[in-house]
């Protein structure tokens, strides 16, 4: 991190229509002032004339959002995962969006938008978010692109300071010396991988997926149950605007190997839910790889939360009971099929509730 005062000089230089070169954690960036005249002229006269959609470098995943308005659920999902870090979000919008959002962020036609997409990052680099902070606190949303793009070095260290630059940030080579990946986020509300840069392609992808994780004690009744009605119900509402689920289920006190109980398959045929995998089902038992993992973990009792955070105290945020009041699913080993089927029902209502609060 630099000095505080040159943060200072070169947020005062970008809300003066000057450009600076700004360090991020993939390559070095030409930036400027996205709403000044002035700054868009400087551009012209040191890296050609401005054709956007140059990216917006919001200072966080809050700012980011806010500028772009609404997008689908696995879209609000990407940006919140994958916001701040090395990846270049290409959002379509329709042309009444950008209109909106144009002076939400402070930003000319032609800038951060061609009037079809608008380009956001959010670096993760301390210095580059300390400077776009400090200039967005004053009203400047700041574009950038590599100062390659620009001619001005390749980009993966700071270039000797160019005419036409008021500012040269330098911090050393980049930490990933690669450009950032590109993801295109579509007016269907899905997400494509456009170029991969600093950052896989798969894990973008898994940021995309909503992971959920069941646990009760033997891994052969409730979790295992949970398990095919949460696949079962995710497949009836998939679609592009809405993440994939990955579902597991685990048990505190498993034995290995076990079968799912014949009662829980019933359970589920009367449901209407496909078996065949549950069929196939047989029990784990809970690990601290399983955990890290998920992004949500529902345990079926209190107990099974404590069994969840004996193993990994930081997964308490991603734990809870999976009925909201915190109220226990007993346990229906041992009852007859009106119990699991009752068990099964309950359960189902729960995990309803529960995909539609956070898609």
């Amino acid at each position: 991190m630099i000095e505080p005062s040159k943060v200072q000089e070169a947020a005062e230089a970008l809300r003066a229509g000057r450009l600076v070169i700004l360090p991020t954690e993939t390559v070095y960036g030409l930036a400027a002032h996205a709403g000044s005249r002035e700054a868009l002229a400087a551009w012209a006269r040191v890296a050609g004339e401005v054709r956007g959609p140059i990216a917006w470098h919001a200072p966080s995943a809050a700012v980011a959002a806010e500028g772009i308005g609404a997008v689908s659920p696995v879209q609000q999902r990407l940006l919140r995962r994958l916001l701040p870090g090395p990846v270049t979000l290409v959002i379509e919008r329709e042309t009444k969006e950008l209109g909106a959002m144009r002076p939400r962020v402070g930003a000319l036609p032609g800038t951060i938008d061609d009037g079809l997409v608008v380009a956001v990052r959010v670096p993760e680099d301390e210095t580059a978010r300390a400077i776009l902070a400090q200039a967005w606190e004053s009203g400047v949303p700041v574009m950038a692109e590599s100062v390659a793009s620009a001619g001005l070095g390749n980009g993966l260290a700071a270039p000797a300071p160019p005419a036409g630059v008021a500012l040269v940030i330098d911090t050393g080579t980049t930490r990933y010396r690669r450009a950032s990946t590109r993801v295109r986020l579509t007016l269907a509300g899905g997400y494509a991988v456009e170029s991969v840069g600093a950052l896989d392609a798969r894990v973008v992808d898994r940021a995309a997926e909503r992971s959920i994780l069941f646990v009760c004690t033997g891994n052969t009744c409730r979790s295992p149950m949970a398990e095919a009605i949460t696949r079962h119900l995710a497949q009836r509402n998939d679609g592009p605007g809405r993440p994939r689920v990955r579902v597991r289920s685990a048990g505190a006190a498993a034995t290995p190997g076990q079968p799912i109980t014949r009662e829980s398959v019933r359970a589920l045929d009367a449901m209407g839910v496909a078996t065949n995998e549950a069929k196939r089902h047989t029990s784990r038992e809970l690990t601290r790889q399983m955990i890290a993992d998920a992004d949500e973990i529902y345990a079926m009792t209190a107990s099974h939360v404590r069994a969840v955070l004996e193993i990994d105290r930081t997964a308490g945020s991603r734990t809870s009971t999976l009925d909201p009041s915190g109220a226990d699913v007993p346990d229906p080993i041992g009852g007859g099929q009106e119990v699991y089927t009752r068990t099964a029902e309950r359960l189902a209502a729960l995990i309803l509730a529960r995909l539609d609060a956070e898609a």
